[in-house]
Formats: structure tokens, C-alpha cells, sequence
């Protein structure tokens, strides 16, 4: 018996020594395979073009950031191509990462679909609004955040 009891409790310590081991090694596995977080997106005019829309999308852990527009005459209705606008990753050291892209102020329609989408290789974020906005100027600024 007493053989058989020292068996045992080395399986039960052994198998408990794997869990704690799985257990320590799954939260840094997890924190190293995030994906990205969109965590601001404004919609202003481009104050060095006024023939153009400036969109600015705080992110982290991105490699991509676009918009897509589609013109939206309705609340949850969208008709059109959907127009796709790549940012780009603006220098310096701000936090969250900024990304910046312009789209012409030669609009059909003042209301649209727009989708913030940012992606790395672990998966994507987006964000989804209607701007009414487009062609009243005014030099307003929309902020679409704190998510």
C-alpha cells in the first residue's frame, strides 16, 4: 500500500507542477499575440489643403489603418462602392501611434458610412459611424472617441 501511495502523490505532484507551469506560461503566450486597438479616430478639414478631409486615427499595435466610406442616404441603409483610404503612420514618439489619411471634399452625398478599421497579424479593430457631415464646412472638428 505504502508503494502505492508514493506513486501517486509523485503523479499528483507531477501533474500539478505541469498545470502551475501551463498555467505561468499562458498569460505571457496571450499578452505577446494582441491585436491592434483603435483607440481615438477625428474627422476634421485638412487645415493645408481646404480642398480636402483629414481623417486622424490614434492606434496600437497596428500595421494597417484605412477608412472605408460608402455613402449612407439613410440610418442603416449604405448604397455605392466603398471608397477605401489608407493612412499613414506619422512620425514621432506619440501614444498611441497616429495615422493620417485625406480624402477629397468633392462629395455626392453628406452622409456616410465610415469604417476605422486598423490590423496586425494577430487580427483587427473597427470602429463604425455615420458622418453627416461632409460639405458644410465650417472648420468643426469631430472626435469619435473615447471607445
Amino acid at each position: 500500500m505504502r508503494g502505492d501511495s508514493r506513486f501517486l502523490g509523485a503523479a499528483v505532484a507531477l501533474v500539478s507542477l505541469a498545470v502551475l507551469a501551463q498555467s505561468a506560461a499562458s498569460p505571457a503566450t496571450a499578452q505577446t499575440r494582441k491585436g491592434p486597438k483603435i483607440v481615438y479616430a477625428e474627422f476634421t478639414e485638412n487645415p493645408k489643403d481646404e480642398s480636402q478631409y483629414r481623417f486622424k486615427v490614434g492606434a496600437i499595435r497596428s500595421r494597417s489603418v484605412v477608412v472605408k466610406l460608402r455613402e449612407s442616404p439613410r440610418e442603416g441603409r449604405t448604397t455605392g462602392p466603398t471608397e477605401v483610404i489608407p493612412l499613414a503612420k506619422q512620425d514621432g514618439a506619440a501614444s498611441p501611434k497616429q495615422w493620417i489619411g485625406f480624402t477629397s471634399r468633392d462629395r455626392s452625398a453628406p452622409c456616410y458610412r465610415t469604417a476605422y478599421v486598423a490590423r496586425n497579424p494577430h487580427g483587427r479593430d473597427s470602429k463604425v459611424y455615420r458622418l453627416c457631415i461632409f460639405g458644410h464646412g465650417g472648420g468643426e472638428t469631430v472626435r469619435l472617441s473615447p471607445w
